[in-house]
């Protein structure tokens, strides 16, 4: 990875951050009809201004596993769509640390950062959660 792509990386997952130190939501844009085509390989979806590459978490074992013993490159990101409810979260078996938002109809209305080992209950109701590796320690 080029010294460009390493100070990208740094400034957006620090930038992140500080957004969840400050609880100020990142702009989340769903490109594509995101919300209609759940399945398709070819969605994106803007974070913050950077794209990511649409993975799906579209069946029941998917969901269950989400991302313990699997790594996504910094550009992937996991979709899961559920019924309307309070989502919890855990990060058991996952060797790095990751991003989750939880958006309801597309708006965001919780995020979280959550490290190896640890859980997170969201405190509103959602129907879709996003999740994303932290690249911020990958140098």
């Amino acid at each position: 990875m080029s010294n460009v792509n390493n100070d990208f990386e740094e400034n957006y997952y620090e930038n992140l951050s500080n957004n969840v130190i400050r609880r100020e939501f990142p702009k989340v844009t769903i490109l594509d009809n995101l919300n209609e085509d759940i399945g398709k390989n070819d969605k994106i979806l803007k974070i913050n201004g950077r794209n990511f590459k649409v993975l799906y978490a579209d069946n029941f074992i998917d969901r269950a596993r989400g991302l313990m013993f699997k790594d996504i490159l910094v550009n992937e990101a996991l979709i899961f769509k559920y019924v309307f409810r309070k989502i919890h979260v855990h990060t058991y078996f996952m060797k790095y640390p990751i991003y989750v938002i939880f958006l309801n109809d597309g708006k965001v209305v919780d995020f979280t950062h959550l490290k190896p080992w640890s859980t997170y209950q969201s405190k509103e109701y959602s129907n879709m959660m996003i999740e994303f590796k932290d690249a911020s320690f990958i140098k």
